[in-house]
Protein backbone atom coordinates (compact mmCIF):
# COMPACT_ATOMS: atom_id res chain seq x y z
CA UNK A 1 0.00 0.00 0.00
CA UNK A 2 3.00 2.28 0.73
CA UNK A 3 4.37 2.15 -2.51
CA UNK A 4 1.16 2.59 -4.40
CA UNK A 5 0.65 5.87 -2.21
CA UNK A 6 3.98 6.94 -3.08
CA UNK A 7 3.15 6.50 -6.79
CA UNK A 8 -0.03 8.32 -6.51
CA UNK A 9 2.25 11.14 -4.50
CA UNK A 10 4.38 11.39 -7.69
CA UNK A 11 2.40 11.29 -10.51
CA UNK A 12 -0.03 13.39 -9.19
CA UNK A 13 3.03 16.40 -8.50
CA UNK A 14 4.27 15.93 -12.24
CA UNK A 15 0.42 15.92 -13.30
CA UNK A 16 0.32 19.29 -11.67
CA UNK A 17 4.20 20.95 -12.44
CA UNK A 18 3.34 19.83 -16.45
CA UNK A 19 -0.36 21.49 -16.17
CA UNK A 20 1.37 25.04 -14.34
CA UNK A 21 4.74 24.84 -16.30
CA UNK A 22 4.19 23.58 -20.01
CA UNK A 23 3.37 26.89 -21.53
CA UNK A 24 6.59 28.26 -20.79
CA UNK A 25 8.40 25.18 -21.95
CA UNK A 26 10.17 24.20 -24.97
CA UNK A 27 8.01 21.19 -26.35
CA UNK A 28 8.66 18.23 -28.51
CA UNK A 29 7.45 14.72 -30.08
CA UNK A 30 9.70 11.98 -29.94
CA UNK A 31 9.64 9.03 -31.37
CA UNK A 32 11.71 7.36 -28.27
CA UNK A 33 10.80 3.73 -27.55
CA UNK A 34 11.60 0.70 -25.97
CA UNK A 35 10.04 -2.99 -25.71
CA UNK A 36 10.40 -5.15 -22.72
CA UNK A 37 10.76 -7.67 -25.30
CA UNK A 38 14.69 -8.66 -26.86
CA UNK A 39 13.86 -7.03 -29.76
CA UNK A 40 13.98 -3.75 -28.08
CA UNK A 41 14.28 -0.75 -30.79
CA UNK A 42 14.94 2.76 -30.11
CA UNK A 43 15.35 5.96 -32.37
CA UNK A 44 15.92 8.81 -30.28
CA UNK A 45 15.91 11.91 -32.50
CA UNK A 46 18.84 14.55 -31.56
CA UNK A 47 17.63 17.74 -31.97
CA UNK A 48 16.13 20.30 -29.05
CA UNK A 49 14.91 18.44 -25.89
CA UNK A 50 14.02 15.10 -28.28
CA UNK A 51 17.84 14.43 -28.03
CA UNK A 52 17.81 14.90 -24.15
CA UNK A 53 16.17 11.90 -23.46
CA UNK A 54 16.15 8.23 -24.16
CA UNK A 55 14.21 4.79 -22.36
CA UNK A 56 16.52 3.33 -20.43
CA UNK A 57 14.50 0.27 -18.93
CA UNK A 58 10.91 -0.43 -19.87
CA UNK A 59 9.70 -3.51 -17.38
CA UNK A 60 7.47 -4.55 -14.75
CA UNK A 61 7.90 -3.24 -11.21
CA UNK A 62 7.53 -5.20 -7.73
CA UNK A 63 3.90 -5.22 -7.53
CA UNK A 64 3.46 -6.59 -11.61
CA UNK A 65 3.02 -2.74 -12.86
CA UNK A 66 4.36 -0.93 -15.50
CA UNK A 67 7.66 0.84 -15.41
CA UNK A 68 10.05 2.83 -17.17
CA UNK A 69 13.61 4.50 -16.95
CA UNK A 70 14.04 7.17 -18.73
CA UNK A 71 17.48 8.73 -19.10
CA UNK A 72 17.94 12.72 -19.60
CA UNK A 73 21.07 14.33 -20.72
CA UNK A 74 21.09 18.59 -20.56
CA UNK A 75 22.25 19.07 -24.10
CA UNK A 76 21.12 23.16 -23.51
CA UNK A 77 23.13 25.72 -22.16
CA UNK A 78 21.06 26.41 -19.69
CA UNK A 79 20.24 24.62 -16.11
CA UNK A 80 16.69 23.14 -16.85
CA UNK A 81 13.51 21.35 -15.57
CA UNK A 82 12.39 18.28 -17.56
CA UNK A 83 8.77 16.91 -18.54
CA UNK A 84 8.50 13.72 -19.94
CA UNK A 85 5.12 12.05 -21.47
CA UNK A 86 5.67 7.97 -21.53
CA UNK A 87 3.10 6.12 -22.69
CA UNK A 88 2.76 2.07 -22.33
CA UNK A 89 1.02 0.26 -25.50
CA UNK A 90 0.92 -3.15 -26.96
CA UNK A 91 3.89 -4.71 -28.34
CA UNK A 92 2.41 -4.00 -32.03
CA UNK A 93 1.48 -0.71 -30.93
CA UNK A 94 -2.26 -1.37 -31.79
CA UNK A 95 -3.41 -0.07 -27.90
CA UNK A 96 -2.15 2.38 -25.79
CA UNK A 97 -1.98 0.68 -22.15
CA UNK A 98 -1.71 3.71 -20.03
CA UNK A 99 0.35 7.02 -20.07
CA UNK A 100 2.30 8.94 -17.09
CA UNK A 101 4.78 11.29 -16.65
CA UNK A 102 8.01 11.23 -15.99
CA UNK A 103 10.06 14.53 -14.41
CA UNK A 104 13.77 16.33 -13.82
CA UNK A 105 15.02 19.09 -11.89
CA UNK A 106 17.60 21.83 -11.92
CA UNK A 107 19.78 19.63 -14.67
CA UNK A 108 22.67 21.74 -14.90
CA UNK A 109 24.46 21.71 -18.55
CA UNK A 110 25.76 18.26 -19.99
CA UNK A 111 24.64 16.52 -16.51
CA UNK A 112 22.83 13.44 -16.76
CA UNK A 113 20.08 11.97 -14.59
CA UNK A 114 17.58 8.89 -14.75
CA UNK A 115 13.54 9.55 -13.92
CA UNK A 116 11.06 6.85 -13.22
CA UNK A 117 7.94 6.60 -14.77
CA UNK A 118 5.12 4.48 -13.38
CA UNK A 119 1.58 2.87 -13.85
CA UNK A 120 -1.08 1.56 -11.81
CA UNK A 121 -2.21 -1.13 -14.97
CA UNK A 122 -0.76 -4.86 -14.52
CA UNK A 123 1.57 -5.56 -17.29
CA UNK A 124 0.25 -7.79 -19.98
CA UNK A 125 2.41 -10.42 -21.95
CA UNK A 126 4.78 -8.01 -24.42
CA UNK A 127 4.28 -4.23 -24.12
CA UNK A 128 6.91 -1.65 -25.00
CA UNK A 129 7.23 1.78 -23.94
CA UNK A 130 7.65 4.92 -25.89
CA UNK A 131 8.26 8.76 -25.44
CA UNK A 132 5.41 11.26 -27.00
CA UNK A 133 6.39 14.16 -25.49
CA UNK A 134 9.25 16.76 -23.78
CA UNK A 135 9.09 19.58 -22.63
CA UNK A 136 12.33 21.46 -21.15
CA UNK A 137 12.35 24.41 -19.80
CA UNK A 138 15.13 26.81 -17.55
CA UNK A 139 15.11 26.17 -14.34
Amino acid sequence: MKAATEKLILITAVVAATVVLVASGEKSGSGDSQSNSPAASSATQNNGPNGDVEIATCTTDSMGQLSATVKITNNSSKASNYIITVVFETSDGATQIDSTFAAANNLEPGQNATADAYSFKDAPAGFKCRITDVTRYAS
